[in-house]
C-alpha cells in the first residue's frame, strides 16, 4: 500500500513524474448542527481504495466524464458513499488542493487549532487536484443503500475529533477538515495552504 512507502521511496517515485496525468477529484466535508450550536462532522472509515483502514471526514472520489459539473460530481459521490442526498445548493466551495496531498495532524494550542502538514505524501504514485466542498446535512434525507466504500463511524464535534485522533495517523487529511472549519467561519481562501508546514487558525 502507498501508506507504507517511506519518504525516500516516495521521492524516488516522484523523479519519474514527467508531465504526469493529474486526476480530477472532488470531496465534501459533511456537517450538521447540534442543539447547543456546535457543528458535528460525519466521520467514516475507508473500506476500499488507497486509504483503506483510515478514518476520514471527507467523502468523494473521481470526477467522471458523465458528471454535468464538479458540483454534480460532489453530490453524486456523497450519495454513493453515504446515502445522503444533497442538492448542489447545499455545497459551499472551500478550496482547491493538490497535486500533492500530504499527511497531517492537529492539536489545540490556547483554543487555536495548530495544523501540521508533514512532508509524508499520502498518495506518492498519483497526482490529484481536488475541489473541496462543505455541506450542511442537518435536515437532509438519506437512503439506506450505498456503494460500501466506507463504513459509518458517527457524527463527531471538532473538539472530540482532535482529542481522539489529532495526533494519530489513523485520521486521513486533517488539512481538509481545517479548510472546512475555516470555511464555516467565513474565512474562505479558495487556494488554501496545503503544503508542508505549520498553520494556526
Amino acid at each position: 500500500m502507498h501508506e507504507d512507502i517511506v519518504l525516500d521511496d516516495q521521492l524516488k517515485r516522484m523523479t519519474y513524474w514527467e508531465d504526469p496525468i493529474v486526476d480530477a477529484v472532488v470531496a465534501t466535508v459533511l456537517y450538521r448542527h447540534r442543539k447547543k450550536g456546535e457543528e458535528e462532522f460525519l466521520i467514516t472509515k475507508r473500506l476500499r481504495g488507497l486509504a483503506t483502514g483510515y478514518l476520514q471526514g471527507h467523502h468523494g472520489g473521481f470526477i467522471k466524464p458523465t458528471d454535468k459539473s464538479v458540483r454534480h460530481a460532489a453530490v453524486r459521490e456523497v450519495e454513493e458513499e453515504t446515502g445522503i442526498m444533497l442538492d448542489s445548493s447545499n455545497l459551499v466551495f472551500a478550496g482547491r488542493i493538490g497535486p500533492e496531498l500530504y499527511r497531517s495532524k492537529v492539536e489545540f494550542i490556547s483554543e487555536k487549532l495548530l495544523l501540521e502538514i508533514t512532508n509524508e505524501q499520502a498518495e506518492p504514485g498519483t497526482a490529484f487536484v481536488l475541489d473541496l466542498f462543505v455541506a450542511n446535512a442537518t435536515d437532509v434525507a438519506r437512503r439506506s443503500k450505498t456503494d460500501n466504500e466506507v463504513s459509518f463511524v458517527g457524527w463527531m464535534t471538532l473538539n472530540r475529533l482532535v482529542k481522539e485522533y489529532g495526533q494519530s495517523a489513523i485520521f486521513n487529511y486533517w488539512s481538509f477538515m481545517s479548510i472546512a472549519c475555516q470555511t464555516l467561519k467565513k474565512k474562505i481562501n479558495h487556494f488554501p495552504e496545503s503544503s508542508p508546514g505549520q498553520y494556526i487558525f
